[in-house]
């Protein structure tokens, strides 16, 4: 067999006990025979926790979906395709170079921090804020919003969604966020234990109705994102479009006037605007790039041409949208 077929199989592998929770459960029983409870402050006991319980709970999930008669296959499929496809390229490339661009930025850095619990609060306050900002122009920058509408296809709420992203985005998304904590001063410990609680929470806040049916958390709702505002965000109903982008603490969601908290009379409607075959590789990566393909093909002019890859989804120039009411019309 071929070296890289071989090495091929053995990454798969490897991805495969990572995705059951199999590698870390065996670490997680190591630690666990320590005399103290001092792993837990150790990043390799607090990522082997984490590693087991949240393919734990995808598991619960899908037995509590079982037990309710709303099983679907089809609604955990191909985010666990996206998985090991985000992951093997992830190991390649993604994580790798936005920590090596987040060493390269830090001998810039305006501010001199250190691996104490208020340092980790101004990182975690200055990561959350890093993260809105990409996932606001994820949204509201047409370009960026083919990259993440991946993560918005799903037409079912489930914490196998939270894997559900175009390769490409983690990328861009690693070097906005880690980018502006290096700047910020952040030390490397302080910023990949910001990095495992910042991932954990958005892993948790994709739990579906049917293991956590209420998820507003009770009190919590009103100090921390739970998975009620984040069903929010993930709806295409029209109070619901471009609400909740933080990840932990909406403070930045409050501030900026896009916070929303689930109404009892408007169920979310999970999905996009488009009609999305969820099945399809092909159309949930590529299908918004061939939708942007068209617009810039039919624009009127080259300055519209560009003006579509910046301007927000939804927009058109005035002769495209006076063209569609007349057809309309005609109609």
């Amino acid at each position: 067999m071929p070296p890289f077929i071989q090495d091929l199989i053995t990454l798969l592998q490897s991805e495969f006990t990572s995705f059951t929770g199999t590698t870390n459960l065996l670490n997680l029983l190591d630690f666990l025979k320590a005399d103290d409870l001092s792993w837990l402050l150790t990043i390799g006991g607090f990522g082997a926790l984490v590693g087991f319980l949240f393919p734990t709970m995808i598991f619960l999930e899908m037995i509590a979906s079982g037990i309710k008669g709303t099983f679907r296959w089809k609604n955990f499929r191909m985010q666990v395709i996206i998985y090991f496809t985000n992951r093997v390229i992830g190991k390649v490339i993604t994580l790798q170079l936005g920590f090596t661009f987040f060493a390269f930025l830090q001998p810039y850095s305006i501010i001199d921090t250190s691996v104490t619990w208020y340092w980790f609060i101004y990182g975690y306050m200055i990561y959350d804020f890093s993260h809105f900002l990409h996932h606001y122009w994820g949204h509201r920058i047409r370009l960026f919003w083919c990259l993440h509408a991946t993560h918005h296809v799903p037409s079912h709420m489930n914490l196998t969604v939270s894997w559900s992203h175009f390769y490409i985005e983690n990328l861009y998304a690693d070097i906005i966020r880690l980018g502006i904590c290096s700047l910020m001063g952040l030390e490397l410990g302080v910023m990949i234990m910001v990095y495992i609680v910042d991932s954990l929470w958005g892993h948790f806040i994709h739990t579906s109705e049917e293991l956590l049916p209420d998820g507003r958390l009770g009190f919590l709702s009103k100090f921390l994102l739970t998975p009620s505002h984040h069903r929010v965000h993930h709806s295409c109903n029209p109070e619901y479009i471009d609400k909740n982008y933080c990840n932990l603490i909406p403070i930045y969601d409050r501030l900026f006037g896009t916070y929303q908290a689930e109404l009892e009379n408007v169920p979310p409607k999970y999905g996009i605007t488009r009609d999305v075959n969820t099945q399809s590789l092909f159309d949930v990566y590529f299908g918004e790039f061939v939708c942007l393909f068209h617009d810039i093909k039919n624009a009127p002019s080259i300055g519209n041409k560009i003006a579509y890859l910046f301007k927000p989804p939804g927009w058109h120039p005035k002769a495209v949208l006076t063209s569609k009411n007349e057809l309309e019309d005609k109609t």
